[in-house]
């Protein structure tokens, strides 16, 4: 009996972690027309530094969401990237704002500013081929 309770608990403590790590570091799903993309959220200042930097490649159909707790004019280079990038700002009512498309590592130390609550990295050429534009309303 001893030993259920204890694997009781222990199963109720990894997975109390585990919740708590997906709320902190947990996935969305953007939908741009038929596309679908798999978004890593990122909402703390280390993970928002850190970005995409350091990764070797990126699949077409997953990015980064950075969110913040207000709109503000948001920065973003391309420190430590290894590969391009299309970057999406979103208000809080989740319309584009900006667009840069095609972004390469080779801008850094260049920074890309505009207004925004969200931002979207996206492996360079999704704008292009969801005929994406500001204006437009993403679905998170």
């Amino acid at each position: 009996m001893r030993f259920v309770v204890l694997l009781a608990a222990i199963i109720v403590g990894l997975s109390t972690l585990l919740l708590i790590w997906h709320m902190q570091n947990g996935y969305r799903t953007l939908a741009i027309g038929r596309y679908r993309y798999r978004l890593q959220v990122v909402s703390n200042s280390a993970a928002r530094a850190k970005g995409l930097g350091g990764r070797t490649s990126l699949p077409a159909n997953q990015g980064m969401l950075f969110v913040y707790p207000q709109q503000q004019t948001l920065c973003f280079w391309m420190k430590d990237m290894r590969f391009s990038v299309d970057m999406i700002w979103a208000d809080a009512q989740q319309q584009v704002t900006h667009i840069a498309a095609d972004i390469a590592p080779q801008t850094y130390p260049k920074q890309f500013c505009a207004p925004g609550e969200y931002v979207i990295e996206l492996r360079a050429g999704q704008v292009q081929a969801n005929r994406l534009s500001t204006g437009q309303y993403l679905q998170l």
